[in-house]
């Protein structure tokens, strides 16, 4: 008997959870004995789908916006940005040097000189780095040292994919706002995501000179596979000539900008105003040659020479 007692007590237990359980359902239903009407579809209009991307202020920010946002981030293109850099600071240079705002600004002067020199030596190491292994590769051909020569190619095509790294745009690489979408969802580089196509902007003369020297270069290369030296030294005689072109030109804007660093901390303006006409010449000569379509190049001194 006593065995019993704690077997009905849990039936009982089980009996009133069970009718509360059917009570409440009937309570439910009690008020409205007609079903409930389906929405119909479209009746209203979706909500934006949320990136989880956050304004200023924490609100939520809508894919599209954000996607517009990235866009012009990825746009963002590196080489035109230096070179816009080094023009401005040239505008800078003329306007502090010339006592046109009620003082010369020697401290002024002498950074953005620095910066145009800091710029034009890292532009002249990287044509230097090609210079330097097409050399190597020809030598080497012309030793019939075919392994080292080819070693010596793939530097000088290293060496071109790291200038596209550091100058190109990101959209120029291929890079799309689903890109990075997938990246951050996923929570790594390695996923499958979308890219787009290589999309080069740069002055037609300027990528006619880029898609001659991958021609030579291949050339070249086909010449070292085939133990041909003569094909080797032809190709890579072509590409010294654009190339060895670059890096007098940018040694000369760096040397001319380092010399008004020296006669700005000098006070010497008229040896400023000296060697920036000669260094903002190699500018002006390299923007006549390379930039020949319908946009207008950036003139040192637009206020002062005007484009014919």
């Amino acid at each position: 008997m006593k065995r019993l007692l704690p077997i009905l007590m849990l039936l009982a237990c089980g009996a009133c959870v069970a009718l509360g359980c059917v009570a409440r359902d009937t309570e439910k239903g009690a008020g409205n004995n007609t079903p409930s009407a389906e929405p119909e579809p479209n009746s209203a209009p979706e909500p934006e789908v949320e990136s989880g991307w956050q304004d200023e202020q924490g609100n939520p920010i809508p894919v599209d916006e954000v996607h517009d946002q990235m866009r012009q981030w990825l746009a963002v293109n590196p080489m035109r940005v230096k070179m816009r850099s080094m023009w401005v600071s040239c505008g800078e240079i003329n306007s502090v040097a010339s006592g046109a705002l009620g003082i010369v600004d020697f401290d002024t002067l002498e950074s953005n000189a620095e910066n145009i020199a800091r710029k034009a030596k890292d532009f002249g190491d990287m044509w230097e780095t090609i210079r330097d292994a097409n050399r190597q590769m020809a030598t080497l051909a012309k030793k019939g040292d075919w392994f080292e020569a080819r070693f010596q190619s793939q530097r000088v095509w290293k060496a071109c994919t790291d200038c596209h790294v550091e100058n190109w745009s990101l959209e120029t690489r291929g890079f799309m706002p689903e890109t990075i979408d997938g990246w951050i969802e996923q929570g790594s580089s390695l996923a499958r995501v979308p890219y787009g196509d290589l999309r080069l902007t740069s002055p037609p003369e300027f990528l006619r000179m880029m898609f001659s020297m991958v021609a030579y270069l291949d050339r070249a290369v086909g010449g070292i596979d085939g133990n041909d030296s003569q094909v080797v030294l032809d190709n890579a005689q072509s590409i010294h000539e654009y190339v060895n072109e670059q890096v007098e030109l940018w040694r000369a804007v760096e040397r001319h900008a380092r010399k008004i660093v020296e006669t700005a901390a000098k006070a010497d303006t008229l040896g400023v105003d000296r060697q920036y006409a000669k260094m903002t010449s190699n500018c002006r000569t390299c923007h006549e040659k390379y930039v020949t379509d319908d946009r207008a190049p950036l003139n040192p001194l637009p206020w002062k020479y005007r484009n014919e």
